[in-house]
């Protein structure tokens, strides 16, 4: 699944041309999509051209998003650029796997293959293979949610940023 606002920036639409690859290693994907936003419309018909309604679900803005990430097996941000996205720390916290750009503040969160998995932006393949990679191995998947859950409680939480500060 994603979270985040249905714009160009968050690479949607490098994830919806993934789903075919990824549903042929993994033919009962189920990708959710949460959020709204200007290409809400357009990613609708995306995935109408692609043949993917069977296989994408919208679920709009929510805010119940400690329960959807909870019902997620992997976490993916395709984004071209980035702030520092909260949604990002919201599933590291949930200890799920994620796959990611390494864009803006994403790059500073994730380690790749030790915190999360990270593909160039608009790299179809990548977003497949890495997708595809983890949801077929538990190990890595486990490995991935705890190592980005530590990351938060490390350097995100009350107590590690007093840590830092007192550190500096």
């Amino acid at each position: 699944g994603t979270i985040s606002r249905l714009s160009i920036q968050k690479g949607h639409t490098y994830l919806l041309k993934a789903i075919p690859s990824i549903s042929e290693a993994c033919p009962d994907l189920k990708l959710f999509i949460v959020g709204s936003g200007p290409l809400e419309d357009e990613l609708k018909v995306e995935v109408e051209e692609l043949g993917l309604k069977e296989s994408v679900e919208f679920l709009g803005a929510r805010r119940d998003i400690p329960d959807i990430l909870k019902a997620l097996d992997v976490f993916v941000m395709p984004s071209l650029w980035e702030g520092f996205p909260v949604s990002l720390l919201e599933a590291f916290a949930t200890g799920l796997p994620v796959v990611a750009s390494p864009v803006g503040g994403v790059a500073d969160a994730i380690e790749d293959r030790v915190s999360g998995l990270l593909v160039q932006p608009t790299d179809v393949d990548g977003i497949a293979a890495s997708v595809s990679e983890v949801l077929n191995d538990n190990a890595l998947a486990r490995k991935l949610g705890t190592n980005a859950r530590g990351v938060v409680e490390e350097r995100f939480s009350v107590s590690g940023m007093v840590a830092s500060l007192t550190r500096i």
